[in-house]
């Protein structure tokens, strides 16, 4: 009897060891999860079903996502009010005209590069070291400065929130970049959306480079394939791009959403800013 209590209670230990090491592992791999992988791709609100809305029609039209109030491009690109109007305008020659229409661009540029900001309060230290890494990426590679805000009326408000996301250059006023399960990585290439690049996908030249797959697309995201002509693209497309997607991103099925021409697959970077990235931010801030 006593034997057969003690080869009971060592099952159940044996029973919780093994739960406690899959739950560990669990952990660790979220903790590890490489940032080359094509799992976790830049979004804004990722669990919340949006609208897609499309202005314009034809090879004009242009695809966006309303979800939870706001307009969002490319997934994770949080358009205003005004750059909507914008392309309202751009591309649909149908849309209203109004004064309140003044931009003649997508996205300003920052004067001098210099880019205020402040933080939120509820950053969790590992967030702020992610804001603080990105920062110095930008700053070993770039001239873009980066000044914490005193009382400037133009600025970057770093936060927490749903995704990760940013709004399209200098919007005027405040604007937020958001940090949710994010990476030092993915703060580096949404603050490269503030600065006023585009994810390298999009490029008008793309198709010279790369096939996109509709058929593996996740059905509704397709929009975030679409080329873009709201920008001017430098150079020739950069596979080794921090704003550029990897060849699984948003895939529905395990297999491609795009390859090179030759059919091979290829993969994104978050290290660090690439050749082509520092061409385009040199045209944006020569």
């Amino acid at each position: 009897m006593k034997t057969k209590t003690f080869t009971l209670i060592t099952a159940a230990l044996l029973l919780s060891l093994s739960a406690c090491k899959k739950q560990n592992n669990a952990e660790d791999a979220q903790t590890l999860t490489p940032e080359n992988c094509h799992c976790d791709i830049e979004q804004a609100f990722p669990n919340t079903k949006g609208e897609i809305v499309t202005i314009g029609t034809g090879k004009n039209s242009i695809k966006l996502v309303k979800k939870e109030g706001v307009y969002i491009m490319g997934g994770d690109m949080v358009l205003t009010d005004q750059q909507v109007a914008y392309l309202r305008q751009k591309n649909d020659p149908q849309a209203v005209r109004t004064e309140s229409i003044t931009v003649n661009t997508l996205a300003r540029t920052w004067p001098d590069g210099i880019i205020y900001y402040d933080l939120d309060d509820n950053l969790s230290s590992r967030k702020l070291a992610w804001i603080s890494g990105a920062m110095a990426r930008w700053k070993r590679q770039t001239k873009i400065t980066f000044v914490k805000r005193v009382s400037q009326t133009n600025y970057v408000h770093f936060t927490s929130g749903d995704g990760c996301s940013s709004n399209v250059g200098m919007t005027g006023g405040k604007q937020n970049i958001t940090l949710g399960n994010c990476s030092e990585g993915k703060a580096m290439h949404e603050i490269g959306h503030a600065v006023g690049l585009y994810h390298e996908q999009t490029r008008s030249d793309r198709d010279q480079y790369i096939v996109v797959i509709d058929s593996n697309i996740t059905d509704g995201a397709e929009h975030n394939f679409d080329i873009s002509t709201t920008h001017t693209s430098v150079g020739t497309l950069d596979f080794g791009s921090a704003m550029m997607y990897d060849s699984y991103e948003f895939s529905k099925n395990g297999l491609p959403t795009m390859t090179k021409l030759d059919g091979s697959t290829f993969t994104k970077q978050r290290d660090s800013l690439s050749t082509g990235d520092l061409a385009g931010i040199a045209s944006l801030y020569p």
